[in-house]
């Protein structure tokens, strides 16, 4: 599943706190549902989230009758990417350094920088792990 914030709007200034906090809500929300599945049929569910920040081209895809909004561009795969690594960093949300240096309430919620190299990416990127 992807999230997109700001699609409309111009300003841009909530827009990765706006992220995080939804990132932070899936997060209880998935805690709770994971206890009910596990008490009633022995089943856990976890999920990995991965926040990045940046230009994407966005637009309705598909037949008339069923349209879907379609994202392309680095900032839609980085993040892909980045929800990946959450297995390996063993954590429910990493963010890119994107994310971070536009964050103002939430950054002390994340840990110690982290490097990473991504599929497609160049060099290593620094990740945040949320605490």
């Amino acid at each position: 599943m992807s999230c997109v914030f700001g699609i409309n709007e111009m300003k841009h200034s909530s827009y990765c706190e706006d992220a995080v906090q939804t990132a932070i809500s899936i997060k209880e929300r998935i805690k709770v549902l994971s206890e009910a599945l596990k008490n009633e049929f022995s089943v856990e569910i976890d999920v990995g989230i991965g926040i990045h920040y940046g230009p994407a081209v966005i637009g309705n895809i598909g037949p008339i009758d069923d349209l879907r909004l379609g994202l392309v561009g680095d900032a839609v795969n980085i993040a892909s990417r980045i929800e990946r690594k959450t297995r390996e960093h063993n954590c429910d949300a990493l963010i890119t350094s994107n994310v971070r240096d536009n964050l103002y309430e939430s950054k002390t919620l994340f840990a110690g920088e982290q490097l990473v190299n991504l599929k497609g990416v160049s060099k290593e990127m620094a990740v945040y792990p949320l605490a």
